[in-house]
C-alpha cells in the first residue's frame, strides 16, 4: 500500500508557527506540502478546529468548513486559506484537522514540524493536531511597553552623551597631555 506523507504547518498572519494576540483579528491558514516522493492522491481537510490547550473552554471550528486539496507534487506546496480568526482564549492553543483521502485504501501520512527544532515526525494518519500561541493582551501590551522603554534609554543615553562632550572636551583642553 502506498500512502502519501502530508507535511501540514498553521500559518498565522502569514508566518509559519506564528503567534498571535487575544482579541486581535489574525489570518490563519494551513500551509501542506508533499514530503512523498510521488504525487499526493486529492483529499478534503475538515473539522478544522482551534481549542483552548489550557483548559479554557473555547473553541472554534471555523464555522464547519472543509477544504479539497488537489494532488500536491513531491516537495511542493499548497496554502489553504482557513480564514480570518479572532480569540477571546490566550495562551497555547490546539489546532487539529482530519483529513479524508478520495481513495480510502491509501491513507494520508500526516507529519507535524517541531517549531523550535525544525525536525518532522510523522504523527499518523487521517489526523493533524499541532499548537501556536496566543499572547494576552496584557502580555503584546507589556512587550510594546519594554520596547517603547528601551527605545527611549538609548534617546536619553545618547542625549546625555552628545551634552557631556563639551564638558569632556575642556577638561581634556585643561588636563590633558601638553
Amino acid at each position: 500500500m502506498n500512502e502519501s506523507s502530508i507535511l501540514i504547518e498553521p500559518i498565522i498572519d502569514g508566518q509559519p508557527h506564528n503567534s498571535a494576540v487575544q482579541a486581535k483579528a489574525f489570518q490563519f491558514a494551513l500551509k501542506i506540502t508533499n514530503r512523498s516522493n510521488s504525487p499526493s492522491d486529492p483529499f478534503t481537510i475538515s473539522s478544522v478546529v482551534i481549542t483552548s490547550a489550557q483548559g479554557q473552554n473555547i473553541n472554534d471550528n471555523f464555522s464547519g468548513k472543509s477544504f479539497s486539496v488537489g494532488v500536491i507534487n513531491p516537495e511542493e506546496s499548497t496554502i489553504i486559506e482557513v480564514g480570518k480568526n479572532g480569540q477571546l482564549m490566550f495562551g497555547l492553543v490546539t489546532v487539529t484537522v482530519i483529513i479524508t483521502p478520495s481513495n480510502v485504501a491509501r491513507p494520508v501520512t500526516v507529519l507535524q514540524r517541531n517549531p523550535f527544532t525544525g525536525s518532522v515526525c510523522p504523527i499518523g494518519n487521517n489526523h493533524w493536531v499541532d499548537f501556536f500561541y496566543l499572547k494576552s493582551s496584557n502580555e503584546d501590551l507589556q512587550e510594546k511597553t519594554n520596547k517603547l522603554l528601551v527605545i527611549l534609554t538609548l534617546i536619553i543615553a545618547a542625549s546625555a552623551l552628545l551634552t557631556a562632550l563639551p564638558i569632556l572636551r575642556n577638561i581634556y583642553n585643561t588636563f590633558g597631555p601638553r
